[in-house]
């Protein structure tokens, strides 16, 4: 899994005063092809769907090393552009926090029932709060800066964390295993919308 790419396609739609997103993933079905990625019109899809908004996410690729379980929230395959989709996920939000969506550092949780792996002797990138909560990295993303693996080791110093917040990197002695909980699970982005899962 480790630095295969993928990408996402988030449908959000207002009912009252929530938003409902679902999350549909490439992940299982291709590895976003730029050719085909270019001709997901996010706009096409949210006239289409009859949608609030509609939010591109990717390229992106796994920081992880396998799954250990997951279980998708809907198998069904949807089609955007010429990619096949399916939903991966859902995050339920209030009108305020969707209006923050794009925040860097915010926790949120998300709708899943997954594990994550990471393989023992393999490095990790994690985000240390001022709580001494660690988030695990999950993803990195090209969007913003076009991240590749070999810039991951010193990604802290490209970073502006909040105070009290540290990056690191360590390898790992044991294979660590991230689960969701009750089928939900706690992630935040950092500004180069890299994805971090809680792990700690």
């Amino acid at each position: 899994m480790r630095d295969t790419t993928y990408c996402e396609v988030l449908v959000a739609q207002l009912d009252g005063g929530a938003v409902h997103v679902k999350v549909f993933s490439t992940q299982g079905l291709s590895d976003c092809p730029p050719s085909e990625w270019a001709q997901v019109d996010a706009g096409a899809i949210k006239a289409e769907l009859g949608v609030t908004q509609v939010m591109l996410n990717g390229p992106r690729n796994w920081a992880i090393d396998s799954f250990g379980s997951s279980m998708l929230l809907d198998p069904t395959v949807r089609t955007f552009g010429p990619l096949q989709m399916r939903q991966a996920g859902a995050i339920d939000l209030t009108l305020v926090e969707a209006l923050s969506l794009g925040s860097s550092y915010t926790v949120r949780s998300i709708s899943r029932d997954s594990e994550f792996i990471f393989f023992a002797g393999r490095p990790v990138y994690e985000l240390v709060d001022a709580s001494r909560h660690v988030f695990t990295m999950q993803s990195y993303s090209q969007e913003k800066v076009g991240l590749t693996a070999e810039d991951l080791p010193l990604l802290g110093t490209r970073l502006t964390l909040p105070p009290g917040w540290s990056f690191r990197v360590r390898t790992l002695d044991v294979a660590l295993s991230v689960k969701a909980t009750n089928q939900h699970q706690n992630v935040l982005q950092d500004e180069l919308l890299n994805t971090y899962l809680q792990s700690q």
